[in-house]
């Protein structure tokens, strides 16, 4: 990943509001062929609430999923810098509703 990489710094800050940032690659079955989709998963533990964003082909990331009552959140990712401020903007909003 080059583009958009989760930095020491952006986990530090997942973590300082309990939550946990990865890397993950899903298999997808679409017409019975199966797909690796790689994303980049913000979530809390044992909890249903969790942001997800898939990565492109050219390692940017585009939302894929989200919580209902989060209506703020970019469509698309081009950087580590608007991602720390993703994951800051999903600490605050996760205080906000718990």
């Amino acid at each position: 990943m080059a583009k958009v990489n989760i930095t020491p710094k952006i986990r530090k800050i997942a973590e300082s509001g309990g939550l946990l940032i990865d890397y993950t690659v899903n298999n997808l079955e679409i017409g019975g062929k199966v797909f690796e989709r790689d994303s980049i998963t913000i979530y809390e533990e044992s909890s249903d609430y969790f942001v997800e964003y898939g990565i492109d082909d050219n390692f940017e990331l585009y939302l894929i999923s989200k919580p209902d009552y989060i209506e703020d959140l970019p469509a698309h990712i081009d950087s580590s810098v608007k991602l720390r401020s993703v994951v800051k903007f999903t600490v605050s909003e996760l205080l906000r509703f718990s």
